[in-house]
């Protein structure tokens, strides 16, 4: 428990540096109590081997969540949902047919119809621009710890070969499922766990777009906004004058090479210069190294600190 307290008490101050930094609607009370603690627990032992978090769609009880959560659900598990401390038994629903890590649980219990929740959040089904704020929140592991909310801003505006969007955020375990709110408060994605090197022993969060899993909402009642919103281009607009922005790059031929040093975004060999040009757009920029570069088999590593 002294671990779970220092812990929390390294990310509380992390996350309330992020929370100063970046400009988004706050979440009211109302538009959080849709998110879910989610429990994977073994049926045989009693104990939970799998923890997450979800936001429910709707009063018919369907909630989306991470594929890594749920998907590995057998007869030996059960998959629970808490609301306002209530448990309800949930069973896996569909999950999105291709490699996009979504899927949908349902809980079983007729009776819940939205019981404490009464809001559900809008979603949005559109590609993010390059700077947006955004707010994501999660339930990390420890089961005394109340709901966690980080925000920062997409660095790019393109998903990555994974159809992941990276952010200036962070997330802690167990935030894995979790809704990701645009400035207007539409869930625009969902949290996945980032493979790549911790900061500081937290880790970056990347999260999934609605967009690439559109699908997976066909045949349901609940709608996904494409539309797009002026306002956020004004923001990205204010953004992007500022006059200085900082950020890190590992170019190399595999991320996980990367891993051992801190950096914010994984370039493929070759691609660094392209991927400066896109953030900075018709800024000057300025690259430093910030380590010796390591020999490989194309172009070896390279980790550069980039202002523009």
């Amino acid at each position: 428990m002294r671990a779970y307290s220092v812990i929390r008490g390294i990310i509380g101050l992390i996350c309330g540096a992020i929370l100063a930094q970046t400009s988004v609607r706050a979440q009211s009370e109302e538009d959080l109590r849709s998110i879910t603690r989610i429990e994977v627990v073994n049926i045989g032992t009693g104990s939970i081997s799998g923890y997450g978090t979800g936001v429910a769609l709707g009063r018919d009880g369907e909630i989306l969540t991470s594929r890594d959560i749920v998907a590995d659900a057998n007869d030996t598990k059960l998959t629970y949902a808490i609301f306002n401390g209530l448990r309800y038994r949930v069973q896996l629903s569909r999950c999105h047919s291709g490699s996009v890590d979504a899927c949908i649980i349902k809980i079983l219990d007729a009776s819940f119809a939205g019981i404490g929740v009464g809001h559900f959040a809008k979603l949005g089904c559109r590609r993010l621009n390059l700077f947006e704020p955004i707010q994501a929140a999660g339930f990390p592991i420890d089961p005394s710890a109340g709901l966690f909310r980080v925000r920062g801003e997409v660095p790019t505006d393109r998903t990555d070969a994974g159809s992941l969007y990276p952010t200036t955020a962070t997330v802690v375990q167990g935030m894995s499922g979790g809704p990701v709110f645009d400035k207007s408060g539409r869930v625009v994605g969902i949290v996945k766990l980032n493979p790549g090197a911790p900061v500081n022993g937290v880790e970056r969060l990347v999260f999934t777009p609605l967009f690439r899993f559109k699908t997976l909402l066909d045949d349901t009642p609940y709608s996904c906004d494409d539309s797009y919103d002026p306002n956020v281009q004004v923001q990205s607009d204010v953004v992007k004058a500022q006059l200085t922005r900082t950020f890190t790059i590992c170019e190399g031929e595999y991320e996980r090479r990367c891993a051992p040093y801190e950096y914010d975004i994984f370039v493929q060999c070759y691609t660094l210069d392209r991927k400066v040009a896109e953030i900075c757009k018709d800024r000057n920029s300025e690259r430093v190294s910030l380590r010796p570069s390591e020999g490989g088999n194309r172009c070896g590593y390279g980790w550069y600190k980039i202002s523009c």
